[in-house]
């Protein structure tokens, strides 16, 4: 507790003390347990409040958890979670189709690849794993931006129009008007077709995966290199990976998938 703590660490030690207790605590409890000055305390929890780690009591003053730590735990255990559960639907796409099947998870108002069953061609696609990509742009992101509420779809296309970078990788640029035809046209038939928009000579087509709540995920897809893999071959595609998305959906407890289709 005499240490002298880099700012990381206090932070971590502080988030750590008051996720252990019941009540709320102030500069003073803090700094005592933790042995640290209550300026430094103040200082850490002051920057804390402003990333909504730490929420303060406006009446005591004192401090508690706040909703980006309980948002991020239950964004692992959720995480964790579509991993497992789509695992068998993966590799029962790579197999049915012979091309690469993938997991993506919505990450705010992006999107992350983190899982893949490789196709079994000498030339197939590989999905650029961990990396935040756009949710306008490729199959499973428009998948997702498909059916999110229309306020996000709306921040989502904000951040689209300044961005700057609405260049697909075919050198085609986005039509914002015609991506909204494109999200009705998903919606309408439960899946996302796209053609060189993040990989030129290479389609893809994906389906939502959604939760308890029916809010989106993420999405589970399908992708491999033209001309083998053609729009219209991933539009023929487009049933079964919506089929694996219900299932996987189903499994993660938003059982009206199973029984209404898609949205």
């Amino acid at each position: 507790h005499g240490l002298k703590l880099k700012a990381v660490d206090r932070a971590i030690a502080i988030l750590d003390y008051l996720a252990t207790t019941r009540s709320a605590c102030g500069v003073t409890d803090v700094g005592r347990a933790l042995g640290l000055s209550k300026s430094n305390v103040h200082r850490t929890l002051a920057t804390l409040e402003v990333a909504h780690w730490v929420t303060q009591d406006p009446d005591t003053g004192k401090y508690r958890i706040g909703n980006r730590v309980l948002e991020l735990g239950l964004s692992v255990l959720s995480n964790l979670d579509v991993r497992s559960a789509s695992l068998p639907y993966l590799n029962h796409l790579r197999d049915a189709t012979t091309e690469t099947a993938c997991l993506s998870l919505r990450i705010g108002l992006e999107i992350m690849f983190i899982d893949q069953i490789q196709g079994g061609h000498e030339v197939r696609l590989v999905a650029d794993l961990g990396k935040r990509l756009p949710m306008w742009a490729g199959a499973a992101g428009k998948a997702m931006l498909a059916y999110l509420p229309e306020s996000e779809i709306a921040a989502v296309l904000d951040n689209l129009r300044g961005s700057g970078t609405q260049v697909l990788a075919s050198g085609k640029v986005v039509d914002v008007e015609r991506l909204g035809e494109e999200l009705a046209e998903t919606r309408g038939r439960g899946f996302a077709v796209t053609s060189g928009e993040r990989l030129l000579g290479a389609a893809g087509v994906a389906a939502p995966i959604s939760g308890h709540d029916h809010r989106v995920l993420g999405a589970i897809s399908v992708g491999g290199i033209l001309p083998r893999f053609s729009p219209e071959r991933a539009t023929a595609c487009g049933p079964l990976v919506a089929q694996a998305a219900r299932a996987i959906s189903s499994q993660l407890g938003d059982s009206s998938r199973s029984a209404r289709g898609e949205r």
